[in-house]
């Protein structure tokens, strides 16, 4: 389930880190690695990580062996920002796997987080991809098949998934084909699955966020648009690049016992996450919260 970007949580954070980055920033103004710049990066990670990741003890250790890395001179050894990044990410990832964890490039004429498209661009973008919606079709046995490669949270991505689940209405079972999904919005899992479940409302998961020390539970719509069948056999599809929201929607559907998983275990990217500024052309996505 990501957050991408997540506004607020980068105006904290340029205030805890005290770390600019230039939004008109150009490529003959990349700064050149050195010791001391590569040391403020590290430096500006680890404590952010010791700070806001969403496990408290995993933090520290993950910046700890940022720390002793830079201290090691393994991060001396990159001549560009790229492989600068690539490294930290490796290492902050090596003590749980948290794929939502990385670092990467401020995009050339970006502030930290920013997306410069427009949301007319976005719309046009997410209706030429069907919001995700890459594929449905009857199979032999009168098995529907819903292919999905994301979860838009455009406008338009409830009526598409509105259409396909009518397209599938008499079926007599259902798989849902999330390998490949690269996640997007938690609304729209949370819409899908309620077609899976009753009219009374049942909770799907918890999400605690450790900015603000609260817990807040989700829970599936006491009403939705398309045909409700909290019965018919239910099977999703994963692999190792289903991720974010596509691990929610697994997640949720495992734990009520609703749907059978098959396949690959999935990317390990469940948490939320924000973009935050590292200083020196670089940001890093940290997870905030957990989902249980």
């Amino acid at each position: 389930m990501r957050l991408l970007p997540a506004v607020g949580w980068v105006r904290l954070l340029l205030a805890v880190s005290g770390a600019l980055v230039s939004p008109n920033r150009t490529n003959a103004q990349l700064p050149t690695l050195n010791e001391q710049n590569t040391r403020a990066v590290v430096d500006t990670l680890a404590r952010l990580l010791e700070q806001l990741y969403v496990y408290p003890d995993t933090g520290r250790m993950i910046g700890e062996r940022l720390r002793r890395r830079q201290i090691d001179g393994v991060y001396a050894t990159e001549t560009s920002l790229r492989g600068f990044a690539s490294r930290l990410t490796a290492d902050m990832r090596s003590i749980n796997g948290d794929s939502h964890l990385y670092v990467d490039l401020v995009p050339f004429g970006q502030s930290v987080g920013a997306d410069r498209s427009t949301p007319a661009d976005l719309d046009r973008a997410a209706r030429a991809a069907n919001y995700g919606f890459e594929r449905v079709e009857r199979l032999a046995g009168n098995v529907g098949y819903l292919r999905m490669n994301g979860f838009s949270s455009r406008d338009g991505a409830l009526e598409a998934a509105t259409a396909a689940l009518r397209f599938l209405a008499q079926t007599d079972a259902v798989i849902i084909d999330l390998r490949n999904s690269v996640g997007g919005s938690a609304y729209l899992v949370r819409f899908l699955i309620s077609h899976f479940t009753g009219p009374d409302t049942v909770q799907t998961v918890a999400v605690f966020d450790r900015s603000t020390g609260t817990t807040t539970a989700v829970w599936t719509l006491p009403t939705v648009p398309g045909p409700r069948r909290p019965d018919v056999p239910l099977y999703v599809l994963t692999d190792h690049i289903t991720r974010s929201a596509g691990e929610g929607f697994s997640f949720s559907l495992q734990n009520l016992r609703r749907a059978t998983i098959v396949g690959e275990r999935t990317a390990g990217a469940g948490h939320n996450n924000a973009v935050v500024p590292l200083g020196n052309g670089l940001q890093a996505s940290i997870s905030f919260t957990r989902v249980f």
